[in-house]
């Protein structure tokens, strides 16, 4: 089923939500010349908020500087027939969460050496996008703020990538984020972005160390039972070696992820690239075999299925609602970023659901904001809306409604979906079934953000807002009301 939209040929409707719709493009042009990439666009709902038109042209600019083999990439910012769009790389392969989740249930643990590999081209991403600077020579000043499993891909063919620099800090953003408001997962934090005080890059080597410590050890470093104990033991700090953890685990490397995670950033790598050398350099010293095509191999041996098929074939393999999972933070796993299924189901469908092609990663989390319309014009039939049509009729049937009630501890706090309000705790909310990215927010509370999933009439979700504590008294900054 294909649809033109301007010189894009629309091949597959890899996703779509409450915010925005993903497909799988091919670009054509001379002597038999074509390119498969991803195309993003947003619900035409939201075309009037001025805010989520501003944060999206942040983000484009933004991501379009980011020119790395280990970042993926954004060519495109247009509108065609007044629909805004992104078009961006396509990728073949998985994030770091579930290829993690895929070696476990196969009985095949990624290698220490490959996961320093993974971690090390990671950082050497990192280190580009911290470093960057703008024509004048003035530096950007880039925070990603949101480094976890979920947004580091390991393509088929041995490559890693970071995605998602939606709520990146940088210099110029017409977006700025109040001081004392989290973003990112709590449970990838630095102290110092828990306790929502200014954060530099070394907030984001913190995070990738909190990635090496959970691949290394197979456990979850910080996450509590809810957010409010996952934020105090991340101020806490209190980090075990490693090698304490599983003693088949180098102590060289305890040295390593210890300075990464060490409590005070001054303690810390001063840069990524400087974490990026002392892990290119274990694997140096030990002689150890961790290229990309190590890598590439290994990943033969997980996604040899995958691999027998063709890249348009891979895009199919969406999720079910058999394969949907618990809201984050309500269920615990072994692995990072594990969560727990709703119905049991065999292994290879766990398998195939669980492998979704990363042009479906990409595309839904990898700028952390979906691309939009914001043609204000009378809404006419187009390119995507025929291919929709045409791609499934049941989708296109009215979706089934369920009634949640939202709840938060304390009340009072406003619930968006994605920047959408949907009104004030507690909340009676009529929803589409499926899985839904809410924020609550309370004044002298952190902000709380929650994947929620809305299978049943009727069912309850509440929320604990963690309240906000003292922040130093170095920080200049008049707009800081502290809550003891």
């Amino acid at each position: 089923m294909q649809a033109q939209f301007g010189r894009y040929e629309l091949l597959n409707r890899l996703a779509g939500g409450g915010m925005g719709e993903v497909y799988l493009a091919r670009q054509r042009g001379l002597a038999g010349f074509q390119k498969l990439l991803v195309i993003k666009t947003l619900l035409p709902h939201l075309c009037e908020d001025e805010e989520f038109i501003a944060m999206f042209t942040d983000e484009a600019r933004l991501s379009a500087q980011l020119i790395h083999p280990n970042i993926c990439q954004v060519f495109e910012f247009d509108a065609i027939g007044g629909t805004y769009y992104i078009a961006m790389e396509y990728l073949r392969g998985e994030d770091l969460r579930r290829l993690f989740r895929a070696c476990q249930e196969q009985g095949r643990p990624l290698p220490l050496p490959l996961i320093c590999r993974i971690v090390a081209d990671a950082a050497a991403g990192l280190a580009f996008a911290h470093s960057l600077r703008d024509s004048a020579g003035r530096p950007y000043g880039i925070v990603h703020r949101d480094i976890s499993p979920q947004n580091i891909l390991v393509t088929l063919d041995g490559g890693v990538k970071i995605i998602d620099f939606g709520i990146a800090k940088a210099a110029g953003r017409a977006q700025h984020t109040r001081t004392g408001a989290l973003k990112g997962k709590c449970s990838y934090m630095s102290p110092e972005q828990a306790a929502g005080e200014r954060v530099d890059a070394r907030a984001d080597i913190f995070a990738l160390g909190i990635v090496l410590h959970e691949l290394l050890t197979g456990r979850r470093l910080f996450k509590a039972d809810d957010d409010a104990q996952t934020l105090a033991r991340v101020r806490e700090c209190l980090v075990p070696p490693p090698s304490q953890i599983d003693p088949g685990i180098d102590p060289a490397l305890d040295a390593i992820v210890l300075k990464a995670l060490a409590k005070e950033p001054a303690r810390r790598y001063a840069s990524a690239q400087e974490l990026r050398l002392a892990l290119e350099e274990w694997l140096i010293e030990g002689r150890r075999s961790a290229s990309t095509a190590h890598l590439a191999e290994f990943l033969k041996l997980i996604y040899a299925d995958r691999l027998e098929r063709g890249p348009g074939e891979a895009t199919a393999e969406l999720p079910t609602p058999a394969t949907r999972r618990t809201p984050t933070g309500s269920a615990r796993g072994s692995g990072p970023g594990s969560r727990v299924r709703t119905e049991s189901t065999s292994r290879p469908s766990r398998r195939r659901a669980a492998t979704l092609a990363a042009a479906i990663v990409a595309a839904v989390a990898g700028l952390g904001l979906v691309a939009f319309f914001a043609a204000r014009a009378p809404a006419r039939p187009t390119a995507m809306a025929a291919l929709a049509v045409r791609a499934d009729p049941e989708e296109n049937a009215p979706p089934r409604k369920v009634t949640v009630v939202l709840k938060t501890e304390p009340p009072g706090a406003t619930i968006a979906e994605r920047g959408a309000l949907l009104g004030t705790s507690p909340h009676v909310w009529t929803a589409t079934p499926g899985e839904h990215q809410l924020t609550f927010q309370l004044a002298g509370y952190h902000d709380a953000t929650r994947d929620v999933l809305a299978d049943r009439d009727g069912q309850e979700i509440v929320v604990r807002l963690p309240r906000l504590r003292s922040v130093r008294r170095s920080v200049k900054d008049p707009a800081i009301k502290a809550e003891r």
